[in-house]
C-alpha cells in the first residue's frame, strides 16, 4: 500500500441511461477512464494504479447486467471501502421514458 490517494468514480446504472456519455465527460475533466470494467478486475486494476506516479483520478463504468456481476460488485465495494488510499463515489444512472425531450431529436 502506498501513500497515494486515488479518487475513484464508479459509474453504473440502467441500460440506456447514459453511462458512456458520463464516462466521456469524466475524461474531459482529466480522469483516466475505462468503459465496461468487469467487477472482478477492479481490485487488480487499482493495485496497478497504486504503483504508478500519475492517474490518481479514475472513472470507470462497471456494468451489472447479470446476477453474477451484482454479487461480485458487492464484494468489490466491500474491499474498496476498506482501502484508506481510495476516495470513491458511485454514480448510478437511470432512465425514465417521460424525461425524453422529443424536440431534441
Amino acid at each position: 500500500m502506498s501513500d497515494k490517494q486515488i479518487h475513484l468514480v464508479i459509474v453504473t446504472g440502467m441500460s440506456g441511461a447514459g453511462k458512456t456519455v458520463a464516462i466521456q465527460s469524466f475524461e474531459d475533466l482529466g480522469y483516466f477512464t475505462i468503459d465496461n470494467m468487469p467487477p472482478t478486475l477492479v481490485p487488480k486494476f487499482l493495485q496497478l494504479v497504486e504503483t504508478t506516479q500519475d492517474n490518481d483520478k479514475i472513472a470507470m463504468v462497471v456494468d451489472m447486467r447479470s446476477r453474477s456481476f451484482f454479487s461480485e460488485i458487492q464484494q468489490v465495494l466491500d474491499e474498496i471501502e476498506n482501502n484508506d488510499g481510495l476516495d470513491f463515489k458511485i454514480l448510478f444512472l437511470t432512465f425514465f421514458k417521460g424525461f425524453i425531450n422529443k424536440n431534441a431529436y
